[in-house]
């Protein structure tokens, strides 16, 4: 019986084409997003979770969601609290140069940590020994692709690399920490190493680095939290923030207060849910709808001797294979698109990541789930009725049927109408961010680290200014946008007010900034080699904190951050420092000679004559560094490849919703089109022309599509507007995303079914009158 209903079901599949190839291909291809969207969500859910001790991790913040604490808190930590078995402080090296024998090298993503770290974190030792790997304060562990890249296949064991004017005796090496970790690393050093460039590791009042600490098993996280709460106030007074421990397995995913990443991995599963019920529902949809034209051969079957148990099995079976040969075409279309989806994310992820468990497990219960759902109406409903009703077609498909086949319609496009919509607004916000004015030139403006990399930063400067397309040249501690503020309540004072608590950060800069960015003073001036007192005595403050401090005429007024007192020169107009993401904040800006970090700002038609000129000025005035720069512009875009990529996925993925979807009205637009021949025959022949015929039979499809529109636009205001939150700077969703989303789901509905429907309706009305 089994070879019998398998080749029925060919047969069928073979009578059908049209319908066979818009079942297959449309569930393959939903199949396929969805696997691709799954394994990027199971990636992302599966941050800090390789570690064996992952359950028992956690990172000190404060209250404000910054991280970054007093170098005491660690061993204060572990030595005062039973709960707390383990603690560790962390913190990256920045860029370093290094020296083997008579190769030099710069390396970035080292980190600081203390010896406990290698004990609470799971690292893969394949040489050396965890346990004291870097318990000498001369020591250094190196990740594989560290050793690979200068050591080749030689042994590095107990050779000896320079750095920080220093050896260090090579302890370890580690396989490459896998990217699904909020923290990465290629090299480590000890973190006691920073007493020796001058640190103070028992102070409270200073915080510059991340704390981790590793619970007992048995630890109860909120009393633990109770008890630490106010730990750092008791010995730095002036801190106002409690702190709390946070799980390392959330870091990646949630922002303190809500929000953060999660909204995107959810975003994201929602689309894969949504695709894959699009192309399941198309297949229940057509499936329902063709089963109203076996009904003759069921008659027939149960006439002959045909039970309802043979019936059911024998629908069921051609649905699962149906859905079986679907599966098959969307693991190839995956396969194939796996490369260009890989750019789109920025991963790695491989045929075989997918075809795991996790990811095609609920990928299989919903298609178990569509299959059954598919299947049930024609093998239980219609194998149900009686031979005689069905042989002389006095049913048809019902009114439940064709309601529920409607539904799955609407519901069909009120997923298409949301992921439109959607797109539409990410791209508009994208644009936004890309094009809002920051409040200071960005375009063509060099940024790299000079420092003590450079013998002599004036000698530099004066060289590179007398080039005709350099336009200006500034140092300061941090460029904008490479700020990351998270800033907390700082300890200010300012005349008139003698003791509050606001945010406010402190940047160091030359007298060049404000010329460099372009940056506008709102009130007083800004810093200027004309007045000696500039250095020791003036301040240079924002707009956000003349607003924050609540003072009309700031300039003259004395203001004190920390213990810096100085005297207030000047306004500048408020600049965006930072991602979009965040509101501008208080700054406060002072004079230093003693930068990290220089930018230069060149004219911008003869940029790389202007870059090879600056590459060979620094070979000549640099400690033996390279020059290694970026654009300013482009740093700036970088901050929103996720939205960027956040974006194409998108548009990608909704055109393939819509493209299944209309698969789908296409399909059901060809067989209501079938059913209703000789009704389009007679209405010919009365002399119908072909665009009544038109309006008459499309208007149910039209129909549908508004009632999507109605529930749709509502439901995807509210999730969009939810996701606008994340940023400071956003756009207002107004009627033109109504508008263009309805609109073209409806021009695209109205012209996948005016195909179908025009050619019926253009057919010979004789051949439409004999039609069976």
């Amino acid at each position: 019986m089994l070879k019998n209903y398998l080749k029925i079901a060919f047969r069928n599949f073979k009578k059908r084409k049209g319908f066979s190839f818009i079942n297959i291909v449309g569930l393959g291809v939903g199949i396929a997003c969805c696997g691709l969207i799954f394994l990027w969500v199971q990636n992302q859910l599966s941050y800090d979770r390789f570690h064996e001790n992952s359950n028992y991790l956690y990172g000190a913040y404060f209250s404000n969601g910054s991280n970054v604490t007093p170098p005491a808190l660690a061993n204060f930590l572990k030595s005062e609290y039973s709960q707390i078995l383990n603690a560790s402080r962390f913190c990256y090296a920045g860029r370093t140069k290094f020296k083997y024998q008579n190769k030099e090298m710069m390396e970035s993503g080292g980190a600081f940590v203390d010896p406990s770290f290698l004990d609470m974190f799971t690292l893969n030792f394949y040489k050396g020994d965890s346990q004291a790997a870097l318990k000498q304060p001369m020591s250094i562990v190196l990740t594989e692709s560290f050793v690979s890249k200068y050591f080749g296949t030689k042994d590095p064991l107990g050779e000896t690399l320079t750095a920080y004017g220093r050896d260090f005796n090579i302890t370890g090496v580690i396989k490459d920490y896998p990217i699904t970790s909020h923290i990465q690393f290629k090299f480590l050093l000890p973190f006691e190493l920073h007493s020796q460039m001058g640190r103070d590791l028992n102070n409270w009042e200073t915080n510059w680095h991340q704390t981790y600490v590793q619970l007992h098993p048995e630890a109860d996280l909120g009393s633990v939290n109770k008890k630490i709460a106010h730990l750092v106030k008791e010995f730095d007074k002036q801190e106002l923030r409690t702190l709390l421990l946070r799980p390392i397995t959330r870091l990646h995913l949630y922002q303190l207060h809500g929000g953060g990443r999660i909204t995107i991995v959810t975003t994201f599963s929602i689309i894969a849910i949504f695709i894959l019920l699009i192309a399941c529902i198309n297949f229940i949809n057509l499936s329902t709808a063709q089963s109203s034209l076996r009904m003759k051969e069921v008659g027939m079957r149960k006439t002959i001797g045909a039970h309802k148990k043979e019936l059911v099995i024998q629908f069921f079976i051609e649905t699962f294979l149906l859905i079986f040969i679907a599966w098959l075409v969307g693991l190839v279309v995956l396969r194939l698109f796996l490369p260009e989806f890989n750019m789109l994310v920025g991963e790695q992820f491989t045929f075989e990541s997918l075809v795991k468990w996790p990811v095609m497990s609920g990928i299989i219960g919903l298609l178990l789930l569509s299959g059954l759902m598919a299947g049930s109406y024609p093998a239980l409903v219609i194998s149900s009725f009686k031979p005689v009703d069905t042989l002389k077609g006095t049913l048809s498909r019902g009114t439940k049927g064709a309601v529920f086949g409607k539904g799955l319609v609407v519901f069909q496009f009120i997923l298409s109408i949301a992921l439109i919509f959607s797109t539409l607004v990410l791209s508009k916000q994208l644009e936004y961010l890309r094009n809002v004015p920051l409040g200071f030139d960005k375009e063509h403006v060099v940024t790299f680290r000079a420092g003590d990399r450079i013998k002599s930063f004036s000698a530099f400067k004066n060289t590179i200014l007398g080039h005709t397309d350099v336009v200006n040249i500034t140092t300061t501690n941090i460029p904008p946008y490479r700020w990351n503020t998270n800033a907390g309540l700082g300890d200010v004072h300012w005349q008139g007010q003698e003791y509050t608590k606001i945010k406010m950060v402190e940047t160091t800069v030359d007298y060049d900034y404000a010329k460099t960015f372009g940056l506008k003073i709102m009130d007083g001036r800004f810093f200027s080699s004309e007045h000696l007192t500039d250095v020791n005595e003036a301040w240079v403050v924002n707009e956000a904190a003349v607003r924050a401090m609540g003072i009309k005429s700031p300039v003259g007024k004395w203001l004190r951050l920390w213990d810096n007192q100085r005297t207030i020169i000047g306004v500048v107009k408020d600049y965006n420092f930072e991602s979009l993401r965040s509101e501008i904040i208080p700054m406060a800006m002072r004079l230093s000679s003693h930068n990290p970090w220089a930018c230069i700002k060149i004219k911008g038609h003869n940029i790389p004559a202007t870059l090879e000129f600056i590459k060979g000025q620094w070979k000549i005035h640099s400690n033996n560094y390279p020059f290694e720069y970026n654009f300013l512009s482009e740093q700036i875009d970088h901050l929103y490849i996720t939205e960027e990529r956040m974006g194409t996925l998108f548009k990608y993925f909704s055109i393939l919703a819509i493209i299944i979807s209309c698969m789908g009205l296409f399909g059901l637009a060809s067989f209501y089109s079938q059913r209703r021949t000789k009704e389009i025959g007679v209405r010919k022949v009365l002399g119908s022309s072909t665009a009544g015929l038109l309006i008459l039979l499309s208007k149910n499809f039209i129909k549908w599509v508004v009632y999507a529109m109605l529930i749709a636009w509502p439901l995807t205001w509210l999730l969009m507007n939810k996701l606008l939150q994340l940023y400071a700077y956003k756009i207002k969703i107004d009627w033109v995303f109504f508008v263009v989303s309805g609109g073209l789901a409806m021009i695209i509905a109205v012209f996948t079914i005016s195909f179908q429907i025009i050619k019926a309706a253009r057919a010979n009305p004789v051949e439409s009158l004999r039609y069976e």
